[in-house]
C-alpha cells in the first residue's frame, strides 16, 4: 500500500533548512500577491480590529482554524486591495463573481424564506 505524503510537513522543514524562517516566506508571498510588505499586511490587520468585515467574527493572521483564518480580499480585476475577511465570507464574495446584483437577491431570498422574524448579524 502506498503511503500518502505529508507536503505540509515536508514545505515547513524545507523552509526551516533554508535558515529563512516563515517570517521571509510570509513576507515575500504577500508581497508577491499584494505588492505590500508583512509589517503593512499586519498594520491593515491591526487598524481592522481582527475582526472579518463581513460578518464581525474574531480571525487570526496566524495558525487557527480555516474558517478563523483572515484572508486578505482584492479585487481580481484591478487588484484593489480591500478588507480582511474570514474563510466563510471571502469564498461568498468570490462564487458570486462579485456581483453585487447576485449577493442582493441572495439576501432578500433568504429573508424570504426565513422563519425567523429579524435576520441575526455575526457569528455562528
Amino acid at each position: 500500500m502506498r503511503r500518502e505524503r505529508d507536503w505540509s510537513a515536508d514545505t515547513q522543514r524545507r523552509k526551516e533548512r533554508s535558515g529563512l524562517g516563515v517570517g521571509y516566506f510570509r513576507d515575500r508571498n504577500v508581497r508577491q500577491k499584494f505588492g505590500i510588505s508583512a509589517d503593512e499586511y499586519a498594520a491593515r490587520f491591526e487598524a481592522q480590529g481582527g475582526t472579518c468585515a463581513i460578518c464581525g467574527c474574531r480571525i487570526s493572521l496566524g495558525i487557527a482554524q480555516p474558517t478563523e483564518r483572515a484572508v486578505l480580499d482584492h479585487d481580481h480585476d484591478s487588484g484593489q486591495i480591500r478588507d480582511f475577511l474570514c474563510n466563510r465570507c471571502n469564498p461568498l464574495i468570490g462564487m458570486s463573481q462579485e456581483r453585487i446584483d447576485v449577493l442582493l437577491r441572495a439576501a432578500e431570498y433568504l429573508r424570504k424564506h426565513s422563519n425567523a422574524k429579524e435576520v441575526q448579524y455575526g457569528c455562528r
